[in-house]
């Protein structure tokens, strides 16, 4: 409990054990806590994201392995074509997963978001360039005062931490968090923030992807709306 007595001052079994939590030496990372509402709080975090990831690793490894003439069709089809058909499967997901107008909801927050495909792995050049002006895009067409966007990509292959930070310019200050679902990047010196949703071969991985995405969002709203007003003013002063 945040504020309570020092690990080192408990006497006993009880003492080691704290210690053995805290100690930076032991490698394992701990969290205090306020109240009994915040403990509770936080370990109620704790399990949904165990189970989201126990989900979404499932899904990973049994269920959207499973042949799909989808995903056919996309290997088959031109890089050009192929993200004609990612997008269109895209869209109709994030409507089912509630984002309308553009918008995702996370709590009392209204969330711009823009979607991007990238119809092979994110370290070939030719597909990744179907996103190579997202974050310059977004500038075009904004009316004053509107919050940043929120970036949701989805890669055909896979994606790593380095060509992350790549695309966002920013290899240095890029904040990367990594999930089963794939990574959310945030640039705080910037305010751009994106989702980048990897092994996307058929609308199943997206749906299953951008929906575990969208919970991790909405436990971090706060983070996200920060980011996005941060953008805000930042495209606001340019104008």
């Amino acid at each position: 409990m945040k504020g309570s007595v020092k690990p080192s001052a408990v006497p006993g079994k009880l003492g080691a054990v704290l210690n053995e939590l805290t100690s930076y030496k032991s490698g394992k990372v701990y969290m205090e806590f306020a109240s009994v509402a915040d403990l509770f709080l936080k370990l109620d975090n704790v399990v949904q994201d165990y189970v989201n990831t126990a989900v979404a690793r499932y899904a990973r490894d049994a269920v959207a392995k499973e042949p799909s003439t989808e995903t056919e069709k996309w290997l088959l089809s031109s890089y050009r074509k192929r993200v004609e058909l990612m997008q269109a499967a895209l869209g109709r997901v994030a409507e089912g997963l509630g984002i309308s107008g553009s918008v995702l909801h996370l709590g009392k927050h209204r969330q711009p978001v823009s979607l991007h495909s990238v119809p092979a792995g994110f370290g070939d050049a030719d597909a990744k360039k179907f996103v190579a002006y997202v974050f310059d895009d977004e500038s075009e067409d904004r009316k004053r005062k509107a919050l940043g966007r929120l970036a949701i990509i989805v890669c055909l292959g896979s994606i790593s931490d380095g060509q992350i930070r790549r695309h966002f310019g920013n290899v240095e200050a890029s904040e990367i968090y990594s999930g089963a679902w794939g990574f959310y990047a945030a640039d705080p010196i910037g305010g751009r923030q994106a989702l980048y949703l990897p092994r996307c071969s058929n609308s199943l991985r997206i749906e299953i992807a951008l929906s575990s995405a969208i919970t991790w969002l909405n436990q971090h709203e706060n983070d996200i709306k920060g980011m996005a007003t941060l953008r805000q003013r930042i495209l606001d002063a340019r104008v």
